[in-house]
């Protein structure tokens, strides 16, 4: 409850500032300015409002579509709040050049200026929700170790993180990921935790795709918060059966043509925080 509270008030914080800096100031009827500091004001209780109709407030159980559009309007806002301080502060500079003789204005009449900045905010918010839900690019990273065996020289290992399979995020999502995944032939897979938000039992069927993932010395995953949010040690045997082998302060040693590599993880430090075993590096290096 805490964390909600805490989400709550600094999304009303910035609300509040969005409000003064763009709405009051504006020029129109005092009935235009409430109703528009309430539409404001509801955009960012974001997460009040999952926690009321969607159960839990960071994955609720609404419609996708409904998901995507409260997402959108949220990211408008931030974007506008962050407008506002870009705003706000020019103002402060120009007031204090003034002071010095040096005379600055904003372009375009105050009015225009609000009307490109709810334009702008709202453009880039669904644009923002549109590339944060299309299937992410592969990026990749080369990296130059000193003494490297030669057997590991070109060796790929493909990192997967944070696909927070759940309300926002389905079955059809992950088999397109799968597939450009398997389509790079890796010689290993890490996923480095948040896969999951939702109990196994409400999204097991769209994590199955998980099971067809390839590489040529197997698929390993440490936990991420998320996993403790529902329930890790349910979590772990479904995951295990789809032929992720979870590295829970523990490692792995791969055989790769005569050079051996020595993959390790650890748990995410929250469940220490729920009274789980802590993070433990020398065990997980242990041997």
């Amino acid at each position: 409850m805490s964390a909600l509270v805490t989400l709550c008030v600094s999304s009303g914080a910035m609300a509040l500032y969005a409000v003064c800096s763009w709405v009051l100031p504006c020029s129109s009827s005092l009935l235009g300015k409430i109703l528009l500091s309430l539409i404001i004001g509801i955009i960012s209780q974001k997460y009040f409002i999952y926690e009321r109709f969607g159960n839990t407030f960071c994955a609720p159980r609404l419609p996708r579509e409904t998901i995507l559009f409260c997402e959108a309007l949220y990211a408008s806002l931030i974007i506008l709040f962050v407008l506002g301080l870009f705003k706000d502060g020019l103002g402060l500079i120009y007031a204090l050049g003034k002071t010095f003789g040096i005379n600055a204005a904003f372009p375009f009449a105050r009015a225009l200026r609000q009307h490109l900045a709810i334009f702008i905010s709202l453009a880039f918010g669904f644009y923002a929700v549109q590339e944060a839900t299309r299937l992410p690019a592969l990026k990749t990273v080369t990296l130059r170790i000193q003494n490297l065996p030669a057997a590991l020289e070109g060796f790929t290992l493909i990192q997967l993180s944070d696909l927070h399979i759940g309300p926002l995020f389905k079955k059809k999502w992950l088999t397109g990921i799968v597939s450009r995944i398997n389509a790079a032939h890796p010689d290993l897979i890490v996923m480095t935790g948040n896969l999951v938000d939702g109990l196994p039992e409400e999204v097991a069927q769209d994590i199955a795709p998980l099971k067809a993932l390839r590489a040529r010395h197997g698929v390993m995953s440490v936990t991420g918060c998320h996993e403790y949010y529902y329930n890790y040690l349910a979590w772990r045997p479904v995951l295990e059966r789809l032929g992720v082998q979870i590295l829970h302060n523990s490692h792995r040693i791969l055989q790769v043509a005569g050079a051996t590599l020595v993959v390790a993880g650890v748990p995410d430090k929250t469940e220490a925080e729920m009274g789980g075993e802590l993070r433990d590096v020398a065990k997980a290096r242990k041997g």
